[in-house]
């Protein structure tokens, strides 16, 4: 889920969910550095997020495939399960504070 504070709704009924690769879910970034504007570090997490303003827009949904793609042109990556649980990406824009989102973790 984009954000703690949305589990629970009916966009996220959980923090995690074991999916296919083929499944459309919406995408969030994250970078181990500073790549500047608009990324955003929060105070509990060792990482940069983003969502809003990178690739030319939001990504909508996407296979897994695909949102590996977008972080990576985007010179970032797919979040860790652990990252988004944490409210790494929390705020950063297109809405999906309220969406399932991919993270790079394989198994819950």
């Amino acid at each position: 889920c984009g954000s703690t504070a949305f589990v629970g709704s009916n966009e996220c009924p959980s923090h995690e969910e074991t999916i296919d690769y083929t499944t459309l879910r919406y995408v969030r970034c994250c970078s181990d550095t500073n790549l500047g504007q608009p990324w955003k570090k929060k105070n509990q997490c060792s990482v940069w997020g983003a969502t809003e303003n990178i690739n030319d827009g939001c990504s909508g949904i996407l296979n897994f495939n695909e949102a590996m793609a977008f972080c990576d042109d985007a010179g970032g990556r797919l979040c860790t399960s652990e990252e988004l649980v944490n409210d790494c990406t929390r705020g950063t824009g297109c809405g999906y504070d309220k969406a399932m989102i991919w993270s790079s973790t394989a198994e819950l």
